[in-house]
C-alpha cells in the first residue's frame, strides 16, 4: 500500500541491461563544503501551515509574559516553535536540538541562531500553572477534527430508539466521522462522506460525547498510545522540573494533533499511516536553500512525496 501511494517502481526500475557494480565507497570523497543542504525541507510548509492556523500567534500570547524585558534574545514562543520542530524531526529529548543545529533550514527556522541546551532547559522550567494551562487549551484546540469547510468531521448524537424487548435503561449513542485511523471492517458502503457507529450503553446520565469516547477508547487507545510513546517520546522527561517536564509532553502532545490536522488537510491518503512514516514522507525530505536577490528558496526531489503535494 506505501508503495503504490509513493508511485511504485522507482525512475530507472528494470530499464537497465547490464549488470549493475558498486562502487568502492573508498573513492567516493567527502566534502564538508556545502552549506545548503537540508534533512528536514518538510519544516518549512509545516510551520506555514501551523502560522495560518494562529499557532505561533496563540503561543506568543500566552507564553511572552514568561520572558520580558529588552535583553530577552530567545523569546519563549521562539523557544517552543524550536522544540516542536525538533519533535517533528524525531528528536525525543531536548538535547536532540545538538544534532539538528548544523542544518541549514533548522537554523533558518529558528531565527538564524540555535540557543543552547541549557537555555532551552531554564525557558522549560519558567512554566507556571498559567501557562500550562493555556498550552493545554492549545492541545485540546488543536485535537478537534474539523474539515476544511468548517464541518465537524466526527459528530455524535443519542438516538431515541427502542426495541420492545429492550429494558427502559438502554441508550442508543451514534457516532458518525468522515476519517477513522483503524477498524476498516466497518465500511459497510464506499464512496460515503461519513461511516457510523452505534452503542448500546445503559448509563443514564452520562453525556453521549462521554459515553461515545470511552466505548470508543476501548478499541482504540492502545495504538494511540503507541504512537505517541514511540513516534513523539511521550515518554521521555526532559529534566527533574515536574513543570517543564509537562510543558514538554503539551508541546509534544500539540505538534502529534497539529501534524495530524496537517495529513488530513493536504495528504488525506496517508491518513492511515503511523508517524514514523508520516514523518519519513512528509519531513525528513531532502533538500537544497538557494538564495538569490528575490529571496530563499527551498529545493526537493522532484519524486518525493513532499514535491508531488507541493506541485
Amino acid at each position: 500500500m506505501r508503495r503504490r501511494q509513493l508511485g511504485f517502481k522507482r525512475k530507472g526500475d528494470g530499464r537497465h541491461q547490464k549488470r549493475i557494480r558498486r562502487p568502492d565507497p573508498s573513492t567516493l570523497h567527502v566534502n564538508p563544503t556545502e552549506t545548503n543542504l537540508t534533512g528536514v525541507a518538510g519544516l518549512a510548509p509545516f510551520g506555514a501551515f501551523i502560522r495560518e492556523l494562529g499557532v505561533d500567534a496563540a503561543l506568543s500570547r500566552s507564553l511572552s509574559r514568561l520572558k520580558t524585558g529588552r535583553s530577552v534574545i530567545y523569546p519563549m514562543a521562539a523557544q517552543m516553535r524550536l522544540l516542536m520542530d525538533s519533535a517533528l524531526a524525531g528528536e525525543e529529548r531536548v538535547f536532540g536540538i545538538e544534532a539538528l543545529a548544523v542544518d541549514p533550514l533548522f537554523v533558518r527556522l529558528a531565527g538564524g541562531v540555535v540557543p543552547s541546551i541549557d537555555t532551552v532547559y531554564r525557558d522549560l522550567c519558567r512554566f507556571d500553572e498559567e501557562a500550562l494551562e493555556a498550552l493545554h487549551s492549545m492541545v485540546v484546540d488543536h485535537g478537534l477534527d474539523w474539515d476544511a469547510d468548517g464541518r465537524p468531521r466526527r459528530q455524535v448524537a443519542e438516538v431515541p430508539f427502542r426495541c420492545s424487548d429492550w429494558p427502559d435503561s438502554v441508550r442508543v449513542i451514534a457516532v458518525r466521522t468522515r476519517d477513522r485511523e483503524n477498524g476498516k471492517q466497518i465500511y459497510l458502503w464506499e464512496g460515503l462522506d461519513y461511516t457510523v457507529q452505534v452503542f448500546l450503553t445503559n448509563e443514564p446520565v452520562e453525556a453521549p460525547e462521554d459515553v461515545a469516547a470511552r466505548y470508543d477508547l476501548r478499541a482504540g487507545i492502545e495504538p494511540l498510545i503507541g504512537d505517541l510513546k514511540h513516534g513523539w517520546g511521550c515518554g521521555r522527561v526532559p529534566s527533574h522540573s515536574f513543570n517543564a517536564n509537562h510543558a514538554a509532553l503539551l508541546l509534544k502532545l500539540l505538534t502529534a494533533n497539529l501534524m495530524r490536522r496537517y495529513v488530513l488537510d493536504h495528504v488525506p491518503h496517508l491518513a492511515s499511516w503511523r508517524t514514523p512514516w508520516l514523518r519519513r514522507a512528509l519531513i525528513l525530505v531532502p533538500g537544497r536553500l538557494a538564495r538569490s536577490a528575490r529571496g530563499t528558496k527551498l529545493h526537493v526531489p522532484e519524486r518525493s512525496q513532499l514535491a508531488r503535494w507541493l506541485n
